[in-house]
C-alpha cells in the first residue's frame, strides 16, 4: 500500500492516517483544490468556490498540516439585510492529535478519533467562520432599514419619512 494520499482523499480532504506520508522517510504530500459550498454543509457558505492549497504530513500518529484557504462569500449586511461579497485569505498551521478512546484530549490541538480519519474539513470551515467579520456591513456608513416601514434607508428616504 503507497505512504500517500490517495486522489479522493485530496478531493474530499480527508485523509487515512496510514496514507499520510510519513516525513521521516518521505516528504509532505501537497494539496490545492477548489471546495464548493455543499463541502460545509452544517454552515451555508454562499459565494465561489474556496480555493484551499497546502501540505500534511506526519510524524508517528502526529499529523501536521499547513494550509492557505482564499474564500469569496456573501454575506448579508447586519444593518439592511441587503446581500455584499467579502473576501479573504487565511493561513495556518495545524498540528492533529490521536485522540483514543477513554483517553485524555488536548483542546489546544485539533483531534482525530480511532477510525483513523483526518478531516480536515470541520476546521477548515472554523478557520473560515473566525476570519469573517462579526458584524458585517455591506459599507462602514450603512443607514440600515428604518425602524417604522422597514424600508432600505440606503436606496433613499423611506415611505414614512414625510409624516
Amino acid at each position: 500500500m503507497p505512504d500517500r494520499p490517495i486522489e479522493s482523499a485530496v478531493r474530499e480532504l480527508k485523509f487515512q492516517i496510514d496514507r499520510i506520508p510519513d516525513l521521516r522517510r518521505m516528504p509532505e504530500e501537497s494539496f490545492d483544490l477548489r471546495l464548493a459550498s455543499e463541502a460545509f454543509p452544517e454552515f451555508v457558505l454562499r459565494g465561489n468556490p474556496v480555493h484551499v492549497e497546502g501540505n500534511i504530513g506526519r510524524q508517528g500518529t502526529e499529523v501536521t498540516v499547513h494550509s492557505r484557504i482564499s474564500y469569496e462569500l456573501m454575506l448579508e449586511c447586519g444593518r439592511c439585510l441587503d446581500p455584499f461579497p467579502v473576501s479573504g485569505e487565511v493561513s495556518e498551521y495545524a498540528l492533529f492529535l490521536h485522540r483514543k478512546q477513554g483517553g485524555p484530549t488536548y483542546p489546544e490541538h485539533e483531534q482525530y478519533g480511532d477510525d483513523g480519519q483526518v478531516n480536515l474539513i470541520p476546521w477548515l470551515r472554523e478557520l473560515i467562520l473566525t476570519d469573517l467579520p462579526e458584524y458585517p456591513l455591506c459599507r462602514e456608513d450603512c443607514s440600515g432599514l428604518c425602524v417604522e416601514c422597514g424600508d432600505n434607508l440606503n436606496h433613499g428616504e423611506c415611505r414614512c419619512a414625510r409624516r
